[in-house]
C-alpha cells in the first residue's frame, strides 16, 4: 500500500466533515488510493506486457551457436534494461548495462554469459525499475571453461529471461495499454 496516500494529503485532521467540497474531494481521493493499491498488488513485474520473444534465439547446442546466442542475448537484454515508461515495460530504466565485448570463442563467451547472468540478476531486484521485484526468475550457472557448462548457462539465460517476460505478459493478458 502506498505510504503517501492522496486521501491523507487532502483530509488532514478531519476537515472533511465541515466542508462539502472537501468531502467530495476526499471521497475521490479514497477511490484513487484504492485503485492504486489494487494495481500495485496485481501487477508483479512490468508496467506493460513485454511479450515480444521473436528475437530470442533457441538454446545453443555447440560452440558456434553459443557464441551467436550470447551476442544476441546481450543486445536483447540491454534493450530490455533500457525500456522505460511511457512506451516501455519498466517504470524507469535500469542502470544495468552489459558491457563485456561480443563473444568470438569459448573464453569470451564465458565472460559475456557471466556478465549477462550477473547484470540480469541485479536488474530483477533493482530499485525503482520493476513495480515489484522478480524473485522467481533467477539465472544460474558459472562457466568453467567447458562447452557443456557454457550451454547450461546459456539455457538458464534463455529460460529465465523468457519466464521474466511471461510473468508480465500473464498479468497483462486482455488489458489495453
Amino acid at each position: 500500500m502506498a505510504t503517501n496516500l492522496r486521501s491523507e494529503r487532502i483530509a488532514p485532521q478531519g476537515i472533511v466533515e465541515t466542508n462539502p467540497d472537501n468531502l467530495r474531494e476526499y471521497m475521490l481521493a479514497l477511490k484513487e488510493d484504492a485503485l492504486a493499491a489494487a494495481i500495485e498488488a496485481a501487477v508483479p513485474v512490468h508496467h506493460v506486457a513485454d511479450g515480444d520473444v521473436s528475437g530470442v534465439p533457441a538454446a545453443p547446442s555447440d560452440l558456434p551457436e553459443s557464441v551467436a546466442f550470447v551476442n544476441a542475448m546481450k543486445s536483447i537484454i540491454n534493450a530490455h534494461f533500457l525500456s522505460a515508461h511511457p512506451t516501455g515495460v519498466h517504470p524507469s530504466a535500469s542502470t544495468e548495462v552489459i558491457v563485456a565485448a561480443n563473444a568470438t570463442d569459448q573464453g569470451t563467451s564465458d565472460t559475456l554469459v557471466t556478465e549477462i547472468i550477473l547484470d540480469y540478476n541485479t536488474h530483477r531486484t533493482e530499485a525503482n525499475v520493476h513495480i515489484t521485484d522478480d524473485a522467481a526468475n533467477v539465472m544460474a550457472g558459472v562457466p568453467d571453461g567447458t562447452l557443456p557448462t557454457l550451454i547450461t548457462c546459456c539455457t538458464s539465460v534463455r529460460d529465465e529471461y523468457l519466464a521474466h517476460l511471461d510473468a508480465a505478459l500473464a498479468m497483462h493478458a486482455g488489458t489495453v495499454e
